[in-house]
């Protein structure tokens, strides 16, 4: 070294310009300088502004010293963004940088520099792609906690003139946000798909992952899942043709499950968290408020999306998978979207059931979607009590889904690989090597490339001349298994390294140096040394400043299961207290951790809390199988320590019976049944209350019925929570009086009703309120409250429109629709279910198919019967799909409705509705439906003997809650049987309420004047009915309802002819006829058949045949 010469540490850039010569044809010579002196005043500026020198320029690049390893990293990226810049402002003008960087003592002389970094660094640029940086290991050392520079490990580096590999780098960096340009600026590409050694063989694998990959913008939303055993590529082959689509413009996106620690819907929500955290004006659909489910903080990201509703669990969920769908559709509609979601064998249920959601509407949008999802699991995890397991079976269903097996490399394969490692061309010591390492691994890459490390470490793989070599050929012993390799690769680090990374695998899959620094006794320098050890030996990855994850999950598997059950236990405690000081909102893995330490020491209390609050969260965002997976986790820790009644397991319980009503598990009944008496014998009263409310349905739990063990509890929280108005006893109050609907105390049912409402209005909370009335609108209803109801149910849609509940909204209008209905308001009440059905998309399934269920009746009263028969059983089919207890009830109850419009009957009719009947004795449509039944099958007399039998009086319906439809079924029923005294009485009923509807809101019997006008004429009240039977004609034209027009018509003409005036005869038969054309033109032939066998007859012959 020269006398003048001095030694300092440095780090040292080179820089190149890629493809200048070409560039310069492209460009013209005089283009080509101006365009050569503006990249050497770039690098010039960016150098000098951060803390650097320009040593000296080498025509198409420069070399560069810092004081500071961050400061050059900075740098290099500062120089790949300028250039990633210019092209963009100046499309003609593209061109690409590739830098190298090492560090290290040099020799500073006559302002030059020399040394070995020198080399290293200018060996590195020559390695290095366009718009690639490289560093040496020890500059990403140096760099550490500074910066946020994100490394990637890039192998060990033949470079010529150095005898030894050079453990190497990749640095990523993301280009420039250009305001003023305006132009986009590409995503960055997710940090966990970067490998950094390169891809080996799979040829057809990749053909079939890229042939669906380019077929996803034209073709639709589109599926591939990656299946094989642990260690066998499926993340490394995704992250390829993620690297393929991100370079063709794709935005990729990334998401994994974790096997202990996963939150809700995890992958979902790390796609989400890296899309709105990088994309500079992010697309987020149609329900951008509603992501807040999935990303908790995105409302403090972005303010301006606002708030997401509140409403019933079901539908929140809904809106959460609506949400989703719609943000990944519409960001996959502006341009194509890779979505990789990872290790999906550990996802839960709730997160599966979203992937399907996603697809399914992905799918639905068609070719415009451009949506190719990525999935990876271990089949070998799989069973048929697996989620993944049912979700699959759909998942093929849909149309662009298929599995691919992932399998092991073959030996062609292997041995390109080993090439690859090596750095060169293998002759047959290593070739030996490679069908070794194959017949043991299988081709496993994760155990070829472990068991590689390992002969490498351990000397019988050397590097002589620059070549491998293996050094015994005869004795080379390969670990039996891929944990066993991984175990001596371990046993070569330091104490203090296996300490540490002991400790982390107790943690989880990924960890932080904080938390690792309060549970390890060595010092801050000491713990970095180990970690840095660690990475260079590829058992973990530094992913961020101080975070770092295991290179794959069966390192920290293997480390795990070395530890003792009481070191682990012990372990597990003061990861709990650590992370309790360090972020005590992280609930999910304290509850993890503590559950994990055991009960001893007094840890029952924080397990239980801690696990109470997961699920309480993973229930907040919906994910219900998660939740329920946590309660009943709760349960098995009370059921260990014996602990029988506390509030904790009512908690539970109570939690456990929500999550089981929101996925439509009956069982949910005796859950919550059992948390109620639980809670009322240990005096927790809120936790009664919340047993009570949250066990039941939106208007009553039973149609036709009365559950006396839920009114028994519902009594007891009453009586627990005393006297004084509150939202509490206002919401008991109005869900005691749905529960005793059909308990024939109608008188109670109504005065609960009253007192529930006037206690809301007097605490005056709108929500309350809206709450209150739309639950009571069946309990309120009844002969003498049809005003009022009309009045009421205006002002519940007001209500529960400002409370912005999708669900609250639908039942309001739900029950409004009802009271227009009975006015025959068909216009008004047609455009308010329209409405529902439009607020429906963003509540549940459940309110969807209540909203559908009530869509039948436009059909029937637009007269279009074979569609609305059709539609019928679509609404049965969807409601048993969804487990909906009444699907059946109502379908039937809608099919019934429309024969009786069709004055037709089916085989067994009679059979088939008095089940129902006879279920439902306090339900008295079911009864005389099934009496009218047998009045369209002909059996009059036994029509007449049943309305004796079950007691069917118009006076005994007059308190029901169906209003007028159980009164205007007597009054058919006794013209169609001759029963003078029923007639009488139903006149008695029906007469105030002439020009109203008889209906139970899924479809209407008839216009109240139709009955009556029967009952009129069968005790000769002729002039009375003609007037009637004309004035409800009027009506039902007026209205719209040409399906019920032919009835009206008929009965008209039945009357004229018995009344027999002067033109009567004659107006009977246009009136006869029409009708008969019309019913013909609905689907009517058996009302048809019947109007022309009166014109014919010049009579009833229905009438005759009661007499």
């Amino acid at each position: 070294m020269s006398e003048h010469s001095q030694t300092e540490m440095r780090s040292v850039l080179f820089t190149d310009l890629v493809g200048s010569t070409e560039l310069r044809v492209r460009l013209g010579e005089e283009r080509a300088n101006t365009l050569r002196r503006d990249h050497d005043r770039l690098l010039g500026d960016v150098v000098t502004s951060h803390g650097g020198v320009v040593v000296k320029g080498l025509g198409d690049g420069i070399m560069a010293t810092f004081v500071s390893a961050a400061d050059a990293v900075a740098a290099a990226v500062a120089i790949e963004q300028a250039a990633e810049k210019h092209g963009r402002r100046r499309p003609d003008e593209v061109y690409e940088v590739r830098v190298g960087l090492s560090a290290g003592d040099v020799a500073l002389e006559k302002g030059d520099v020399f040394g070995v970094p020198v080399v290293e660094a200018s060996r590195l640029c020559a390695s290095a792609n366009g718009g690639e940086i490289l560093v040496a290991e020890l500059v990403r050392s140096l760099c550490r906690g500074r910066g946020a520079f994100q490394f990637a490990s890039y192998g060990d580096l033949e470079l010529k003139g150095l005898a030894e590999p050079l453990p190497t780098c990749r640095v990523f960096w993301e280009p420039e946000e250009d305001v003023e340009s305006g132009v986009e600026v590409a995503l960055p590409f997710p940090p966990l798909l970067v490998f950094g050694a390169p891809y080996v063989g799979r040829a057809g694998l990749l053909d079939r992952l890229t042939d669906a990959l380019e077929a996803a913008p034209g073709a639709g939303c589109r599926m591939t899942l990656l299946a094989g055993e642990p260690g066998i590529g499926k993340t490394r082959t995704a992250a390829e043709v993620a690297h393929r689509a991100h370079a063709g413009g794709a935005v990729v996106l990334y998401g994994r499950s974790d096997e202990d620690l996963g939150a809700p819907y995890q992958p979902f929500m790390e796609a989400l968290d890296f899309y709105t955290d990088n994309a500079g004006d992010p697309v987020l659909g149609r329900l951008p408020a509603e992501l807040a489910r999935l990303l908790p903080e995105l409302p403090t990201r972005m303010p301006s999306i606002g708030r997401p509703v509140t409403s019933d669990p079901r539908s929140e969920e809904h809106l959460l998978f609506e949400s989703t769908a719609s943000w990944l559709v519409e960001l996959a509609r502006a341009k194509p979207v890779v979505l990789v979601l990872d290790d999906l064998h550990w996802a839960d249920k709730p997160t599966l059931l979203l992937l399907l959601h996603v697809l399914r509407t992905a799918t639905s949008a068609g070719a415009t979607c451009g949506l190719f999802v990525v999935g990876t699991y271990r089949d070998t995890d799989i069973d048929r009590a697996h989620p993944l397991s049912g979700v699959l079976a759909d998942l093929r269903r849909l149309p662009a889904v298929e599995r691919l097996p992932v399998s092991g490399l073959s030996y062609e394969e292997v041995e390109r690989f080993v090439a690859t490692a090596a750095g060169h061309d293998l002759d047959d010591g290593t070739k030996a090597l490679a069908r070794t390492l194959h017949a043991e691994t299988e081709g496993n890459p994760f155990f070829v490339a472990e068991v590689l490390r390992h002969l490498v470490e351990t000397g019988a793989v050397v590097r002589r001349d620059g070549r491998w070599s293996v050094t015994d050929p005869g004795n080379l012993s390969v670990p039996e298994g891929v944990r066993d390799v991984i175990g001596r690769r371990l046993s070569r680090l330091s104490d203090a390294a296996n300490e540490v990374l002991h400790t982390a695998s107790v943690v989880g899959r990924d960890f932080e140096v904080e938390l690792l620094m309060e549970l390890s006794d060595l010092t801050e320098s000491s713990l970095l040394d180990a970690l840095d050890e660690a990475v260079s030996a590829r058992i973990v990855d530094e992913t961020g400043p101080d975070q770092y994850r295991f290179a794959h999950a069966l390192v920290r598997t293997t480390l795990y299961e070395e530890l003792s059950a009481t070191r682990r236990r012990r372990l597990h405690r003061r990861v709990a207290e650590a992370i309790e000081k360090i972020r005590p909102d992280d609930v999910v893995a304290l509850a993890r951790h503590y559950v994990e330490a055991g009960p001893e020491g007094g840890l029952l209390a924080r397990a239980v809390r801690y696990s109470l609050s997961a699920a309480e969260q993973s229930f907040a965002a919906r994910a219900l199988a998660d939740a329920e997976q946590r309660y009943l986790g709760v349960l098995e820790v009370l059921d260990e320590a014996e602990i029988a009644e506390e509030p904790e397991r009512v908690a539970a319980l109570v939690g456990l019976g929500e999550c089981q009503r929101d996925q439509a598990n009956p069982a949910f009944r005796e859950t919550l049944l059992h948390a109620a008496r639980m809670a009322q014998a240990i005096g927790e009263v809120p936790l009664h209350v919340r047993a009570v409310l949250a066990n039941g349905r939106p208007a009553v739990s039973l149609v036709g019925a009365v559950d006396e063990d839920r009114v028994a509890v519902a009594e007891g929280a009453l009586e627990a929570i005393g006297p004084e108005p509150s939202a509490d006893r206002a919401r008991l109050l109005a869900y005691l009086a749905g529960e005793v609907i059909f308990s024939s105390d109608h008188a109670r049912r109504l005065a609960l009703t009253d007192e529930a409402e006037a206690m809301a209005r007097a605490l005056g909370d709108p929500g309350v309120l809206a709450w209150v009335i739309t639950r009571t609108g069946f309990a309120h209803m009844h002969l003498s409250r049809i005003a009022a109801t009309a009045t009421r149910t205006e002002e519940a849609v007001r209500l529960a429109d400002q409370t912005g509940d999708p669900a609250l909204r639908c039942f309001a209008r739900f029950w409004r629709a009802w009271s227009l209905l009975d006015y025959g308001r068909l216009a008004d009440m047609e455009a308010l279910v329209d409405e529902a059905a439009l607020i429906a998309t963003e509540a549940s399934p459940s309110v969807q198919w209540s909203i559908q269920a009530n869509t039948v009746r436009h059909l029937a009263l637009g007269g279009r019967l074979d569609e609305a028969m059709a539609a019928t059983e679509e609404v049965l089919r969807r409601g048993q799909e969804l487990g909906e207890p009444d699907a059946l009830v109502w379908s039937a109850a809608i099919q019934v409705g429309i024969l009786v419009q069709r004055e037709e009957s089916q085989p067994g009719l009679f059979e088939s509705v008095i089940v129902f009947g006879d279920q439902f004795p306090e339900a008295p449509t079911w009864r005389c439906g099934a009496s009218i039944a047998l009045v369209l099958e002909g059996r009059i007399a036994e029509a007449r003997a049943a309305m004796d039998r079950y007691g069917m009086d118009a006076e005994r319906y007059h308190d029901d809650a169906f209003e007028l439809c159980g009164p205007a079924c007597v009054a058919y029923l006794a013209y169609h049987t001759g029963d003078r005294r029923r007639a009488e009485e139903a006149i008695s009923v029906l007469r105030p309420h002439a020009r109203l509807w008889a209906h139970f809101n899924l479809h209407v019997m008839f216009p109240v004047g139709v009955p009556l006008g029967m009952a009129e004429l069968l005790l000769g009240h002729v002039d009375d009915a003609v007037e009637t039977l004309e004035q409800t004609l009027t009506d039902t034209v007026e209205s719209g309802a040409v399906g019920l027009v032919p009835l009206c018509r008929q009965y008209l003409g039945v009357a004229l002819l018995k009344r027999g005036g002067p033109v009567d005869g004659e107006r009977a038969g246009e009136q006869l006829s029409m009708g008969r054309s019309e019913a013909l033109a609905m689907g009517a032939p058996g009302l048809a058949r019947h109007l022309a066998e009166i014109a014919e007859l010049g009579g009833d012959p229905w009438t005759a045949q009661a007499n």
